[in-house]
């Protein structure tokens, strides 16, 4: 299966975009401290590993979209490193949040999930190499689940219920209408694409909601780099 697949437990949807959602307050530490450690978060330390990994998946990604590593300078790769170490926090912060809050998630949940992923492999082999490419174990593999599914619950519990008015998906529709025309190309009528728009619209207010969230626990956390 594809290398990245297990990208996607690393609570892919909202974190991912958020890499530099950093804040003033985090500071840097000596060199030579806790070479064995990226960061740290209110004590926390992010092993390395943990980097390393996340930062060959991000490559893998930007390979995907035709910028390889060969083909980057050294601004773009300082920044997508930064980037790496970002989500990596974000991640910590929030799954710190999710266990203060007293949120839990049950084995039945994680062993649930873990058979969808499963579902995926022609067999049991497969998977077991996809786990070996990607430097994971069936453990380790419950754990990036059990925390995937912490944080989601988190945010779904804090973000709650968002609505969107039709103004607003009026006013997305100009948007796409004018991007269209600069591509010389006609949009179609409001009608076709109101429910693509309408989603679009609640998933932007939903990320500016977890942005907020994430600048508030930066806010309120000690965070250091390595």
């Amino acid at each position: 299966m594809k290398k990245n697949f297990f990208a996607a437990v690393a609570v892919a949807t909202s974190i991912m975009l958020l890499g530099a959602c950093n804040s003033d307050k985090e500071e840097k530490a000596k060199d030579g401290d806790k070479k064995e450690a990226v960061a740290s978060v209110n004590g926390v330390d992010i092993p390395r590993s943990e980097y390393d990994i996340l930062l060959e998946e991000t490559k893998a990604m930007y390979a995907m979209q035709g910028m390889t590593e060969e083909n980057m300078d050294e601004a773009t790769k300082k920044q997508m490193e930064t980037q790496v170490i970002d989500q990596l926090i974000n991640t910590e912060l929030l799954f710190q949040q999710a266990k203060e809050d007293k949120i839990t998630i049950s084995k039945e949940d994680i062993d649930k999930r873990l058979e969808e992923m499963k579902a995926n492999f022609d067999d049991e082999k497969k998977f077991k190499d996809a786990l070996e490419e990607n430097k994971l174990t069936e453990e380790s593999l419950k754990e990036r689940i059990e925390k995937d599914l912490l944080i989601t619950q988190y945010l779904d519990k804090n973000i709650g219920e968002v609505n969107v008015t039709d103004a607003e998906i009026q006013a997305s529709y100009e948007k796409y209408k004018e991007s269209m025309k600069n591509s010389d190309q006609e949009a179609p009528a409001l009608e076709d694409v109101k429910e693509q728009l309408k989603q679009q619209t609640i998933a932007e207010k939903e990320q500016n909601k977890v942005v907020l969230i994430l600048q508030g626990l930066r806010g309120e956390s000690e965070i250091k780099t390595f």
